[in-house]
């Protein structure tokens, strides 16, 4: 499967395969920025629970320490458990 880079994107930035609607942007460099909140929204449609899709983004996703970045839109007030 061919996957589609965001426009602007570096040819070398990590894509993460089926996630296109959590990319937020670009960094400097051209490297993906996904959100945390939108990736653990996905997780749960897919029909993990909230937990669930926080444990699975921390092992499968953080731990890929790949050239894209992941963004917690949480306002400074708001709890978040990512």
């Amino acid at each position: 499967m061919e996957l589609e880079y965001p426009y602007g994107a570096a040819e070398n930035a990590m894509i993460l395969d089926g996630l296109n609607h959590c990319i937020i942007g670009l960094d400097h460099l051209g490297y993906i920025a996904y959100s945390l909140q939108k990736l653990e929204a996905h997780f749960v449609s897919e029909g993990m629970s909230r937990e669930e899709a926080i444990e699975w983004i921390d092992f499968n996703i953080v731990g890929l320490n790949g050239n894209f970045h992941l963004i917690n839109e949480h306002k400074e007030n708001e709890s978040s458990d990512i």
